[in-house]
């Protein structure tokens, strides 16, 4: 189903579509079609990277931490960078508090983002 890669992470998207996380990309199973079939995602941009972690996002979106970096999936499946400056992220996971914080964690630190830049959490 996924030419030989490996899932990592799943995300159950509301119009019944499942994006998987694998040690060879981003992929998107549409389980309610006729035919269930995988497509790969976004191949030019995260190429073969690891997918390994999916946090929603407020606007219908998801976070998709890979092994290069930290990208936004956006609710029609277009991929964008982060909306603030980050200094460079290998496998970045997102939390977001009821308060509007975001945490971003990765192999070199922790970072908060309020209104301003991620600075590095104490």
């Amino acid at each position: 189903l996924f030419a030989g890669a490996r899932p990592i992470a799943l995300h159950a998207r509301g119009d019944g579509a499942l994006l998987i996380g694998t040690d060879d990309g981003l992929w998107r199973l549409r389980a309610r079609a006729a035919a269930p079939r995988a497509e790969r995602l976004h191949a030019d941009a995260i190429g073969r990277a690891g997918v390994f972690a999916f946090t929603p996002h407020a606007d219908g979106g998801v976070w998709v931490g890979a092994d290069d970096a930290l990208r936004l999936l956006d609710a029609q499946d277009a991929l964008r960078t982060p909306p603030w400056p980050l200094p460079p992220l290998r496998r970045a996971v997102v939390a977001r508090t009821a308060a509007g914080e975001h945490w971003i964690g990765e192999f070199a630190g922790l970072y908060r983002r309020n209104a301003g830049d991620p600075q590095p959490a104490d």
